[in-house]
C-alpha cells in the first residue's frame, strides 16, 4: 500500500497539472477568438477601403468633368493609376490584419505544445515516484 506523503504529491502534481491544462485551453480558446476577430476586421477594413477609394476616385472623375476634361489619355490613365495604388493599400491592409490573425494562432498552437509538455512532464514524474 502506498504510503500517505506518496498519494498527497501524486494528488498535488495531478491538481496542478489539470490547472495547468485548463489555463492553457483558456489560453488556446481567447487566442482563437482573437484570431477571429482579426479575420473579421480584415474583411471590414478590407470592403471599407475599397468603398473609400471608390468614393475618391468618382470624386476626382467629378471634378475632372466640372473642368470640362474629357476622360481620356492621360487623365484616364492617372485614375486608373490612382484606383490600382488604392486597390494595393487596400490588399495591404488586409494582408497585415491577416497575419496579426495568423500570429495569434501560431501562438494558440504554442500553448497546446506546452500544455502536452506539461502533461508529459507529470506523468514522468507519475512514473519515476517520490
Amino acid at each position: 500500500m502506498a504510503d500517505p506523503v506518496t498519494i498527497a504529491l501524486v494528488g498535488t502534481t495531478l491538481a496542478r497539472t489539470f490547472v495547468d491544462v485548463q489555463a492553457g485551453n483558456a489560453r488556446v480558446e481567447s487566442l482563437r477568438r482573437r484570431a477571429a476577430a482579426k479575420r473579421e476586421l480584415a474583411d471590414r477594413r478590407f470592403a471599407a477601403d475599397r468603398r473609400e477609394a471608390a468614393r475618391d476616385a468618382a470624386a476626382l472623375r467629378a471634378r475632372f468633368a466640372a473642368r470640362g476634361v474629357a476622360l481620356a489619355g492621360s487623365p484616364l490613365l492617372a485614375l486608373e493609376d490612382e484606383a490600382a495604388a488604392a486597390d494595393y493599400r487596400a490588399r495591404m491592409r488586409r494582408f497585415e490584419t491577416l497575419n496579426e490573425g495568423a500570429n495569434l494562432l501560431d501562438r494558440a498552437d504554442g500553448s497546446r505544445a506546452d500544455r502536452a509538455r506539461t502533461l508529459l512532464g507529470a506523468g514522468r514524474n507519475l512514473l519515476a515516484g517520490p
